[in-house]
Parts: structure tokens; C-alpha cells; sequence
């Protein structure tokens, strides 16, 4: 549990530092390639942490990644969350991820950044 509490308060922090970029100030839409079952409560929380309508929309990060690029600039999407490097390196190649600014990279733990990405850091870690 207190491992849940400190990914729903790391997400809530980045989350809170880049919603300014979201679609509507009152909402925000994850496109999440994770489990529902895996992360559902994980992502209900964080409607309660940053104070806004959080809608997620489910999907094999492959099918989440091929909606964010047909979508192009028109996509809802806030946020993407997955669990397939592939997918995200495929996003990230057609320049539909928006790179993490220095202030809100540096809340997240060294283990968990990417260094060849600022615009992707991970979420989980393997024990």
C-alpha cells in the first residue's frame, strides 16, 4: 500500500505540473494500455489527488499507441500509459510525446528516468 500511495503522489505531482497542456482545464484523458484491473484503482485516486475529472480509456498499448497516431494533433489524450516499450518508442518517433521539463523530471526517481527520453520516465519497476 505505501508503495501505491507514493506512485498515486508521484503521478498527481507530474500530473499537476503539466495539465496546463491538457484539453480542457477540467479534465483529463488518459489513453491507458495498462490493465484495468492492474491500475483501474491506482488511476481513480489520482481523480482525487489532482482535484479533476480523470476518463481512461482502455486498450493493448499497441492499439492505445495506433489511436494516438491516427489521431494525430486532434487526439484527446492527455496522458498515455503503457507497458510496451515498443509502443511508446513508436509515439515517441512521430513526435506525439511531449518532452517532461527539467523541474517536473527531477520528481521522479533516478531509477525510474530514461535517460535517452525526458518524455517517458517508468512507472513500474520489477522486483
Amino acid at each position: 500500500m505505501r508503495r501505491r500511495a507514493r506512485t498515486v503522489t508521484l503521478v498527481a505531482a507530474l500530473l499537476a505540473s503539466t495539465l496546463t497542456a491538457c484539453s480542457s482545464a477540467n479534465d483529463l484523458v488518459i489513453y491507458s494500455g495498462r490493465n484495468e484491473q492492474l491500475v483501474g484503482a491506482l488511476l481513480d485516486q489520482l481523480e482525487d489527488a489532482v482535484g479533476i475529472s480523470v476518463e481512461v480509456r482502455y486498450g493493448g498499448s499497441g492499439e492505445m499507441a495506433a489511436q494516438l497516431l491516427e489521431e494525430g494533433q486532434g487526439t484527446e489524450a492527455d496522458l498515455f500509459f503503457s507497458q510496451d516499450a515498443g509502443a511508446l518508442g513508436a509515439v515517441s518517433a512521430q513526435g506525439r510525446l511531449a518532452e517532461l521539463p527539467a523541474d517536473v523530471l527531477g520528481m521522479v526517481p533516478p531509477g525510474y528516468q530514461r535517460a535517452t527520453s525526458a518524455g517517458w520516465p517508468q512507472a513500474p519497476a520489477r522486483a
